[in-house]
């Protein structure tokens, strides 16, 4: 009796254990999947941004929607995303991002992540 006792005390706590491992390699791998997911749109839209720039009507609008639809092909996991844009100045080649994602963790509780990218075209 007491050696069942002692296992399913050990089997209880590697349970614990991995759910806990679980949850914090699912933050982190959210988290990285966000910010290079934002550092590719960055770079593509700032690579239009030169490309589409001498064409007249290139405003904030396109600017910012060109750096939506490079930031949505990157996506790959389930989860609410919401982008805020700072600044978006299509003259000077100024996009400044923040990108908030939401998500239900393995445990069933709503986590959020928030990423900020600064990118000036020179």
């Amino acid at each position: 009796m007491k050696q069942i006792l002692i296992g399913s005390g050990f089997l209880l706590l590697c349970a614990v254990i991995s759910l806990i491992l679980l949850e914090l390699s699912g933050h982190q791998i959210r988290k990285e999947e966000l910010r290079s997911a934002l550092n590719r749109a960055m770079k593509q839209t700032m690579h239009s941004y030169v490309e589409e720039s001498d064409r007249d009507g290139y405003g904030e609008e396109e600017f910012k929607q060109d750096f939506l639809d490079h930031f949505l092909v990157q996506l790959t996991s389930d989860g609410d995303v919401s982008v805020c844009f700072y600044t978006a100045d299509a003259q000077n080649g100024f996009l400044d991002v923040e990108v908030c994602g939401e998500y239900k963790s393995v445990t069933g509780k709503k986590r959020m992540i928030r990423v900020r990218k600064t990118m000036i075209c020179e």
